[in-house]
């Protein structure tokens, strides 16, 4: 009964908030000219949260494996051509600089109820989408009240004037974690192992980690709902405590080929015209599509990834977060993030994953529709969005006076 009593409390709160977000919104631009005349003015002293060190151009090195001994060492492939990681040496000596910190972020969460912390992967460019978010699930006073922190974690840029900014932007908001990697989807699988990294070392208290992007919108009284029902994380060894606490919570992925440079059809069957059609240049636009998702066999052998998660959300206990982060200093790096963090390290730490339909890309939410898909079932997640979309989807999530008729698609599980 209490637990409702909160969830309700914290859906009227949204309603006061959107009111007051709407002046806040409505104000700012009127106050655009002040602010940039006052990141001129800011004098040279640094946030005491911040570490500010050298910008240093950090890709990331992909090791190739030379011989076939080597393949037989470092992997384990099965007979339907599924491919796991069996190596236990220390694979890369990855450093974990940090460029800008706020050290203090989780230092206020309360650990006699559910808490949680939502890592946020963010281009360091996309302001107007970090800024989208904060005016509407992340509102301050929500963190506060729904005992949840939120970060955004961001690599780097060559631009002297996006660098002040976002400096600027870590000064008002304290939530900018920038590490020294250059932003690229090669490299989003370092972001997440700096994730793991933050929350052990800057947010142990935080029971859950959550990862996302910057265009999800989540519904927070459906995750705080949520995670009442799994309960906090415990260290009792029991069956149904050791089951609940080792695994990843997420949308399981079901495409695990492992897509070859040579092989442009196993490109073109992942195209929505690759079942229907077998034109050329519809198969040349799907091996674009897909470019970046090619691991060569000299990387990689075998025909199957691990199972794993949807990259756009996983929750993973904190118990686990410590887990993975041990495993992710002995797996060769692999560009795609979601396979690299819930398939091979996961994998290799025997963890299991647990498909939840709370975290859905599909069927999409229509901003107008959203109260009543939320309200109705128990998902969590929006399908991508722009910035725009997800403040129109704002404000119809805390408009009350809706008719909310059930339908059967509302809770459609794809």
């Amino acid at each position: 009964m209490n637990n409702q009593k909160i969830i309700d409390s914290l859906s009227i709160l949204f309603g006061l908030l959107l009111i007051l977000t709407l002046f806040i919104s409505s104000s700012s631009s009127n106050n655009q000219n002040v602010i940039k005349i006052e990141q001129h003015e800011q004098n040279n002293d640094l946030n005491k949260n911040e570490i500010i060190l050298p910008l240093i151009k950090n890709e990331v090195i992909i090791p190739l494996i030379k011989n076939n001994d080597q393949i037989k060492k470092e992997w384990n492939i099965s007979d339907d051509g599924t491919v796991i990681h069996n190596g236990d040496r220390m694979i890369l000596n990855r450093n974990y600089k940090i460029l800008i910190n706020n050290l203090e972020k989780c230092s206020d969460l309360q650990n006699n109820t559910i808490n949680f912390l939502i890592i946020i992967l963010s281009s360091v460019k996309n302001f107007d989408q970090r800024q989208t978010i904060r005016e509407t699930w992340a509102l301050d006073l929500l963190q506060q009240l729904g005992n949840y922190r939120v970060m955004f974690m961001v690599g780097l840029t060559e631009s002297n004037e996006t660098q002040e900014r976002l400096k600027f932007e870590s000064l008002i908001h304290e939530d900018i974690v920038q590490i020294n990697i250059v932003d690229s989807f090669y490299n989003l699988t370092y972001k997440s192992i700096h994730m793991l990294y933050w929350h052990q070392n800057y947010c142990p208290n935080a029971q859950y980690l959550i990862k996302t992007d910057d265009d999800i919108y989540f519904h927070i009284p459906n995750v705080i709902k949520w995670l009442k029902t799994i309960g906090n994380v415990s260290g009792n060894h029991s069956n149904s405590n050791h089951n609940r606490n080792n695994t990843i919570f997420c949308h399981r992925n079901i495409s695990r080929k492992i897509l070859r440079n040579a092989n442009i059809k196993d490109l073109f069957l992942y195209s929505s015209f690759g079942r229907q059609n077998n034109d050329k240049q519809l198969i040349e636009r799907s091996r674009k599509k897909f470019q970046k998702y090619i691991v060569e066999y000299k990387q990689l052998p075998g025909n199957l990834y691990p199972e794993y998660c949807s990259g756009f959300a996983y929750a993973i206990n904190k118990l686990n977060v410590e887990k993975l982060f041990k495993a992710s200093k002995t797996i060769p790096y692999i560009g795609i993030e979601d396979v690299f963090i819930t398939g091979f390290c996961r994998e290799k730490m025997n963890i299991t994953i647990t498909d939840i339909k709370q975290f859905r890309l599909n069927p999409i939410v229509r901003p107008i529709e959203s109260r009543c898909i939320f309200d109705q079932s128990d998902r969590i997640t929006s399908n991508e969005l722009t910035d725009n979309d997800m403040k129109i989807m704002w404000t119809h999530v805390n408009t009350k006076g809706y008719y909310c008729k059930f339908s059967s698609n509302i809770t459609q599980n794809k």
